[in-house]
């Protein structure tokens, strides 16, 4: 293979646009690279920026590639905490619901290809929230009265619960992290290394009879404390937290006849045209 420096410094500005998309073309497993670091002489990023930029000096040619790849989609370098969540949050609404895309580098852009947060974002896939209303108010209070009695000295926060009101978002809950400094050690020996601000369940599983799934969901947030998704901490805190779930079951059952008596007397309600 051509090295990097050396084709970019002897091709890529006398080239032709169509030969640069031929190029291009055999460069493909690169498409969604990055440079390591700004010295980073093995890789092919800016040559694929320099070969994008040749084909956008031809329309005819930037039609003809984007008819022969009609399925790209830009995903960016995240370059802060805020926009790498958005991402990550696009990269599984992707894998979700649009799996036929094919991610590129933000180069592609140039060529007309359309951003993964913006398409994500304009598909609903992002949570948008709400505080709660109505009943929601007492079934939330409900679910944190149960957390908090049955992981009692296992989590330490129990942070307030908003309500995901679009169904297309790919998440059933979240919750909101910011690092803890301080070393807090839970009784089974877990550090908690994030803060919850506040956690987020979507709309649907408020219904008389999600209880047990708005309370896995609540307690698979909390969880959260110790680590991410990936981490090996949080997935055995979860297991240590079905484990707990089994233990109080007597007590869970009583949380879930207060949080069906909660739905059955806003319906109740409803009927006889009273507001809460």
């Amino acid at each position: 293979m051509l090295c990097c420096r050396f084709f970019e410094m002897t091709y890529s500005y006398t080239m032709s646009s169509q030969a640069a998309m031929c190029l291009l073309n055999e460069l493909k497993k690169y498409w969604y690279s990055y440079p390591n670091s700004q010295r980073d002489i093995e890789s092919w990023y800016a040559t694929i920026r320099k070969l994008i930029l040749q084909m956008s000096r031809d329309e005819n040619v930037v039609r003809q590639f984007r008819e022969q790849n009609p399925y790209l989609i830009v995903s960016e370098r995240p370059t802060n905490n805020m926009i790498a969540s958005r991402r990550s949050h696009a990269l599984d609404w992707q894998k979700t619901y649009q799996p036929q895309l094919t991610l590129v580098q933000e180069n592609f852009s140039l060529l007309g290809y359309k951003n993964l947060i913006d398409v994500c974002e304009a598909a609903g896939g992002f949570s948008v929230t709400r505080e709660p209303i109505g009943n929601e108010v007492m079934a939330l209070e409900i679910l944190q009265n149960a957390a908090k009695e049955v992981l009692n000295g296992f989590v330490f926060e129990f942070p307030p619960c908003f309500v995901i009101r679009n169904e297309t978002s790919i998440h059933v809950g979240m919750a909101h992290l910011i690092a803890n400094k301080e070393k807090k050690i839970n009784r089974n020996g877990y550090r908690i290394r994030y803060s919850i601000q506040q956690i987020e369940i979507k709309k649907r599983l408020l219904d008389a009879d999600f209880f047990m799934e708005a309370f896995a969901t609540y307690c698979h947030e909390l969880c959260h404390c110790f680590g991410g998704d990936a981490s090996k901490t949080f997935s055995s805190a979860l297991t240590d937290v079905i484990a707990l779930t089994i233990q109080k079951q007597s007590v869970l059952e009583t949380y879930q006849e207060q949080w069906k008596r909660c739905f059955e007397e806003q319906e109740l309600n409803n009927e006889m045209g009273v507001s809460t």
